[in-house]
């Protein structure tokens, strides 16, 4: 009898110890704040209906189109510079450790969809040392005349 109880209380302690299929994922995904500080350096009032376009993109694969991933718009409709953002990627749990390069972009648009503000220099964030913020200095882009 004794002998019996021995093997019984074993399978209990293994299935006690075995994980239960709840349908919980694997990791946890959490939401990285990325900061970015638009401005331009010209005193021009910019056209009613202009937007700021913020984005951040994966920029690690070379000769191919960066992936964005995070984009913001805000209207500009009588708010002067800087403008600030707040972006959220999508982290998988590994972002950080990433090889993966990420840069932060802006620009503005006018009502008709032209460009009008640029980003014209890389502003590396979130991965490689990089900090979760940017602050931009867009330039003027040169409007053709019709």
């Amino acid at each position: 009898m004794k002998l019996a109880i021995i093997p019984a209380i074993s399978m209990l302690a293994l299935v006690a110890c075995t994980p239960l299929e709840r349908g919980l994922p694997d990791h946890i995904e959490t939401v990285i704040p990325v900061e970015i500080t638009a401005t331009y350096r010209e005193r021009v009032v910019l056209p009613a209906g202009s937007t700021l376009v913020a984005t951040i993109s994966d920029v690690s694969r070379q000769d191919a189109p960066a992936a964005i991933v995070a984009e913001q718009r805000l209207s500009l409709d009588g708010l002067p510079p800087p403008y600030r953002v707040t972006l959220e990627v999508s982290d998988p749990g590994d972002l950080r450790n990433s090889t993966h390069r990420y840069a932060a972009r802006a620009e503005i648009r006018d009502s008709e969809g032209k460009l009008r503000f640029t980003t014209d220099t890389h502003h590396g964030v979130l991965t490689l040392g990089q900090p979760a913020s940017a602050s931009i200095t867009m330039i003027r882009v040169p409007q053709s005349v019709e």
